[in-house]
């Protein structure tokens, strides 16, 4: 089995002041191991909470690595939650 090797960041933008809620940051993948074959699809997923509710004035920033190298970034309002999909051609 070949498998590609993705390395997924994801970081809070804004100031947190020392008053804010208390925070939780949940990832996963879709697959439990993740392991994935060449070619096969990849999906990242993130949330941030505070207070158990999604905050409507942070962020979700992120950078999606492949080779050593950023393909794809952003930021995505916490409140919508971030998912990214994708694949490797190459084994890693």
């Amino acid at each position: 089995m070949t498998c590609k090797t993705l390395i997924f960041t994801a970081a809070i933008s804004g100031v947190l002041s020392l008053c804010a809620g208390t925070l939780e940051f949940k990832y996963s993948t879709n697959k439990k191991d993740a392991v994935y074959k060449s070619g096969e699809k990849i999906v990242f997923t993130a949330k941030l909470l505070e207070d158990g509710k999604a905050p409507a004035d942070k962020k979700i920033q992120y950078r999606l690595y492949h080779d050593h190298r950023i393909v794809k970034r952003g930021a995505v309002p916490a409140a919508d939650g971030l998912t990214l999909e994708t694949s490797s051609k190459n084994p890693g």
